[in-house]
């Protein structure tokens, strides 16, 4: 698909009413507590949800990665009125121009706005990180939705990349540093830093992100392992109290499908509005049908949890138990 012929994202939908009812919620118990009225005892459980939604961090490698592999619990999470944070550690460039991968990221604004269900409207600032320039996007009609784009270079499937070097060959040390298409320089040190700094300014109090148990070559994308490498790196230490949900890449596909019918067509819906942005991919049941799309949307597997609120954090597996945590874990709804 031409990306000149894609969609124009200024949709129309009609705001979520379930943030809709979070928000009106969260007003009504404010003014309670600040008046002399007590608070009804059949409230405190709803007062507790509306007052401290959890706020959930994903990292993943590309615009897609989340609307296929962290999904539908990435739906339910933005359905439910949550604060949800996306960080995405490349550009996708796939080794082309700007004009692909920049069309990739307003697909992933789009993809956003739909699971919303509000227009596809956005303001965007910077990460706030000082020496890097990271645009972040909040979502105008649910500014508890945000993106940010760290635009590092594709590493390519293999971790070869295009010519820019890759996540792989920085996290080998095989290259010093990556230079984003915003023009920041990253050390592998640099990178594990930034994300901390970009989880301890959101406040989040989970994070989720790709494969960080198995290995290259056993058939993810090299950005997808990388990028999950990357942050159980900044992430798995007793001090940061967060826990860390790992989810499976490309070898879903030989795997059961897992997803109800009703569930998997507003996952469809999310990821075949962010595909009619992105050329190289499918945007519809029938284009998808015989690719690998097909068989990923219908799936998402849990590989690893890490629960460091308790400091039980699994070792990597070796050799002998790699293929056993590849059959994965079957997604628990959120």
């Amino acid at each position: 698909m031409a990306i000149g012929n894609g969609p124009s994202g200024l949709h129309s939908y009609a705001v979520n009413p379930l943030f809709m009812h979070f928000t009106i919620l969260s007003t009504i118990i404010y003014l309670l507590s600040v008046s002399e009225m007590k608070l009804p005892s059949f409230f405190l459980p709803i007062a507790l949800t509306a007052t401290a939604l959890a706020q959930t961090l994903n990292i993943v490698a590309h615009e897609d990665d989340d609307l296929l592999f962290l999904s539908p619990n990435l739906l339910h999470e933005v359905q439910s009125g949550r604060h949800i944070r996306t960080i995405f550690i490349t550009a996708g460039d796939a080794g082309n121009d700007a004009s692909y991968w920049t069309s990739r990221q307003e697909g992933s604004k789009a993809a956003y706005a739909r699971m919303s269900n509000v227009s596809n409207s956005w303001t965007q600032s910077d990460a706030g990180v000082p020496g890097f320039n990271i645009p972040l996007f909040t979502l105008n009609n649910n500014p508890n939705i945000s993106l940010a784009f760290l635009q590092l270079p594709d590493g390519n499937n293999g971790g070869e990349g295009f010519g820019l070097g890759s996540l792989q060959r920085l996290w080998e040390g095989s290259i010093d540093s990556l230079t984003s298409f915003s023009g920041s320089s990253y050390s592998k040190h640099a990178l594990v830093d930034v994300l901390r700094k970009m989880a301890n300014d959101f406040g989040c109090d989970n994070i989720r992100t790709q494969d960080f148990v198995h290995g290259y070559g056993e058939g993810d994308h090299s950005d997808h392992l990388t990028t999950a490498y990357f942050v159980r790196e900044a992430f798995d230490n007793c001090d940061v109290g967060k826990p860390i949900t790992s989810y499976m890449g490309y070898p879903v596909e030989s795997l059961a499908v897992n997803i109800d019918d009703e569930t998997l067509a507003q996952k469809k819906a999310a990821f075949y509005t962010y595909a009619g942005y992105d050329r190289n991919t499918c945007s519809s049941d029938e284009s998808c049908r015989g690719r690998s799309e097909e068989a990923w949307v219908q799936r998402e597997y849990v590989v690893a949890e890490v629960d460091q609120a308790h400091c039980r954090v699994p070792k990597r597996p070796n050799a002998r138990n790699k293929g056993k945590a590849m059959a994965g874990k079957p997604l628990a709804q959120s």
